[in-house]
């Protein structure tokens, strides 16, 4: 079988490429294992299902290795994609159905798109023995777990830029991934790098399920309802951040990929 899927950049910016992620809505009759191939051929670094059961719109995630549980690039695509696509009779809002529970997104008058995800808090933990040599850290203001991802806070963003992980250390150890952040240059409050090599991406270039932890962290760090946000790998991403009480709403631009991918599920 043939399967069409579609690529988007998500969060892009002025001086931004953004995050590649695939969009397919898989044929009848695909299991689990031919949605992991379909991934893997894409090689994106999630690429997202929509799968429309009795007119509800369910999404999943797979990355080029694993399934993960909720991603935030891949859905602002899915977004992007189905709101550019009048069949689906959707204009300016839709709600996924998730692993992670309900997934609201909007179309703003902007042209960004907004999507409302849940908080993922962040506790104080002590680094997996390592973790900070593998990544070239010596002197981390916090650290913190969320949802198993180690969130490392550094005193400045030119450490974060200048990081060269050791990735086959890392995937050594058991964590599947850690978020590196510092307060931001301007005109951003706050800036970050993600990485991932155990589910099979080294470096994420955006990462929004990430944000998920580090908006609400440096929310309380800084005292601010609204945080302007730089993803600092080599491709780069812009993401605007707002609260609701136990939610995260991320902002972002979409540039989609008009032309499909045509792949075999073989």
């Amino acid at each position: 079988m043939n399967i069409e899927v579609f690529v988007a950049d998500a969060f892009i910016g002025p001086a931004c490429k953004g995050n590649p992620a695939g969009i397919c809505k898989p044929i009848a009759g695909l299991t689990d294992t031919d949605f992991q191939k379909i991934a893997t051929k894409v090689g994106a670094s999630e690429t997202a299902f929509i799968l429309n059961e009795n007119n509800k719109y369910k999404i999943r995630w797979f990355t080029p290795e694993v399934e993960v549980d909720l991603c935030g690039h891949a859905t602002l695509a899915a977004a992007a994609w189905v709101f550019n696509h009048p069949e689906y009779g959707v204009v300016n809002e839709i709600v996924f159905e998730s692993i992670s529970g309900p997934l609201h997104c909007f179309k703003k008058s902007n042209g960004a798109i907004e999507i409302d995800l849940p908080e993922l808090p962040v506790q104080e933990a002590v680094p997996e023995e390592g973790l900070l040599a593998a990544l070239g850290i010596c002197d981390p203001i916090f650290v913190g777990k969320s949802k198993g991802y180690f969130l490392i806070e550094v005193s400045d963003p030119s450490i974060i830029l200048k990081l060269k992980p050791r990735f086959n250390e890392m995937k050594e150890l058991n964590t599947p991934g850690a978020f590196v952040t510092s307060k931001g240059y301007a005109p951003f409050d706050f800036v970050s790098r993600c990485f991932f090599p155990k589910e099979g991406i080294p470096e994420d270039p955006v990462t929004g399920s990430a944000h998920c932890s580090l908006g609400p962290f440096w929310r309380r760090k800084l005292s601010k309802d609204v945080l302007s946000a730089r993803q600092a790998s080599q491709r780069g991403g812009d993401i605007l951040i707002r609260f609701g009480d136990t939610r995260v709403i991320l902002g972002g631009l979409v540039r989609l990929h008009l032309r499909p991918v045509v792949l075999s599920s073989d």
